[in-house]
């Protein structure tokens, strides 16, 4: 293949179909788009001119276990190298990275050092790695296997703080308000992007000056500006784009319109997790026999824990979507964390639905369970669903002969506790993928449900990977209004969620949306850790009131 097949080639598949649905938006980015077609040619004729390697592979999967001493929990690395080539005279591995545009040279000896940790032992450990940029021009870059290795500790250091892992005291918070504990980020390095942002604006034609502070969370730097006069907001979010080519971002700014001012939210490098032991002083402990109805979501700017309250209309019943690696199962075992530590047997219980099999075996023994967890090539959905549906109408027959219309009051009037039911299904899209008549079936029951089982204290957090007509049907859609968008791959599925586009601008990892009658408002998902899921998963196996007091209290 000749160096002009291969760029036709990249055209007709890339570039050309890319061009096509970002035209509009690119109408205004003819240097940039220029620019990076040039680089699309020098890397067509680099390996074009590199010539059959021998054993070249591309794309090839990068997998890795790491564990540092004093570490907490083990992290597993997951990626993809570009290329893997062995030279054809010397016979030593060298893998490579392409860059297209900038890059920053910490970051470059980072991944070499990733690279070399992962691919030595199989390959070879004195391997070099080369770092080809091409901005337009080709630079190209060789690491020796002695920097890389230098870089390890370092690099180390980082995955273990990114991923939250390295030993730390949890220190009494009970008598710091979360406004005390803002989430640090140097002052001069915030000072700074905010006045790139400005300049970036500016440089397209669109004045604005700050109408606040910025304000610092674990995810993103929140920057409020106001449109100087006659600027529209159509221009600030048609150049979304442009800020974060510019500032070298990960994704784009996502903007929401605020009282006179227009939020521009920038992602912060290096992102701060936050574990679940930093905010599980948040969450109030049992408190009687109505129980706790408040369920965890995540974490504001301000550093408090933003919950749901399961016994208001608008947050019944939860939608929750997100793809591979947007931390949707992670949230879903943090809300069940917090739903645990406020409650006792005695007051809720939960139905896990579990298609894959993977989501809830930390709570296989919980006295929390009202039934083993539910495995669908075992136990058909729709049964399950039935007995839930004889649960609700056999609460309202009770509620018929106290003369009260919701648990609430049942529980009030008769002095006996009624748990709550929360129904979780990990996939609810792998419930949908059957024949016709059980999908018709399973969405009946699940949208009577929906429309009747609030005031029965029975409630349902349906998750999918992929929110579309088929999962989100009309009836359904109607009557579960919470929504807990994470990052999405399309924007129209952020939009069959949530109404809006943004979910596809998400960083992922428990980076979230939340949605209710109270408007749409962005958080972070707490991490549970291992340590901390194993013990929650543990709590109740004496399923008294007292035993789940005792435990909250040792732990707060």
């Amino acid at each position: 293949m000749s160096s002009y097949q291969l760029r036709a080639l990249a055209y007709e598949r890339v570039v050309g179909p890319r061009l096509s649905r970002d035209g509009p938006s690119l109408s205004t980015s003819a240097p940039e788009v220029v620019s990076c077609w040039d680089a699309i040619e020098a890397l067509c004729d680099w390996m074009i001119d590199l010539g059959p390697a021998a054993g070249a592979s591309t794309e090839v999967p990068v997998s890795i276990d790491l564990r540092e001493p004093g570490w907490r929990d083990s992290v597993r690395l997951t990626g993809a190298a570009d290329g893997l080539f062995r030279h054809p005279s010397t016979g030593r591995w060298c893998v490579v990275e392409l860059k297209l545009g900038r890059s920053r040279p910490h970051a470059d000896l980072a991944q070499a050092a990733l690279y070399h940790l992962a691919l030595a032992p199989e390959h070879d450990p004195s391997g070099a790695l080369a770092l080809v940029r091409f901005r337009p021009e080709r630079e190209e870059v060789l690491v020796p296997a002695a920097e890389a290795l230098s870089a390890r500790p370092a690099f180390m250091a980082l995955i273990g703080k990114l991923a939250d892992v390295l030993p730390h005291e949890v220190p009494n918070n009970k008598d710091v308000s979360p406004e005390a504990r803002p989430f640090e980020f140097p002052a001069d390095e915030v000072r700074s992007l905010g006045e790139r942002l400005l300049t970036v604006l500016r440089e397209y034609g669109v004045t604005a000056k700050f109408a606040g502070e910025p304000r610092v969370g674990p995810t993103y730097i929140r920057f409020e500006v106001e449109p100087g006069h006659g600027v529209k907001v159509a221009a600030l979010e048609q150049r979304t784009r442009e800020v974060r080519m510019r500032l070298e971002l990960g994704a784009d700014p996502i903007l929401t319109i605020t009282e006179g001012a227009i939020a521009f939210d920038i992602e912060r490098t290096p992102r701060r997790l936050v574990p679940f032991a930093d905010v599980r002083d948040q969450i109030d402990p049992p408190r009687g026999i109505l129980g706790n109805p408040r369920m965890p979501i995540g974490v504001g700017l301000d550093g408090r824990l933003r919950q749901a309250d399961l016994a208001r209309n608008d947050h019944a019943h939860f939608l929750v979507a997100g793809t591979t690696g947007s931390g949707k199962s992670e949230w879903l075992r943090t809300a069940i964390a917090g739903l645990v530590l406020g409650n006792t047997p005695e007051d809720l219980r939960f139905l896990l639905i579990d298609p894959k099999r993977t989501a809830f075996g930390w709570l296989r023994e919980s006295p929390f369970l009202l039934r083993p967890i539910v495995f669908t090539d075992e136990t058909a959905p729709t049964d399950v669903l039935s007995e839930l549906i004889d649960i609700m109408e056999e609460r309202y027959r009770q509620f018929a002969e106290t003369g009260t219309d919701d648990l609430v009051q049942h529980v009030r009037e008769t002095e006996r506790p009624m748990p709550r039911i929360v129904c979780i299904c990990d996939e609810y899209f792998d419930l949908v993928q059957g024949d016709n008549k059980q999908v018709k079936e399973i969405e009946q029951r699940i949208t009577k449900l929906g429309a009747k089982a609030r005031s029965a204290g029975i409630h349902l957090v349906l998750a999918t990977q992929q929110p579309s007509r088929k999962t989100l049907s009309g009836v359904l859609d109607a009557n579960i209004l919470a929504r807990v968008g994470l990052k999405m791959a399309k924007s129209i599925e952020s939009r069959m969620l949530l109404q809006r586009n943004g979910a596809e601008d998400l960083l992922g990892n428990g980076d979230l949306l939340f949605k209710d009658d109270q408007g749409l408002v962005r958080l972070q998902a707490p991490l549970l850790s291992v340590e901390d899921r194993d013990s929650i998963g543990r709590l109740g196996g004496r399923p008294t009131r007292q035993a789940v007091n005792e435990h909250v209290l040792s732990n707060r």
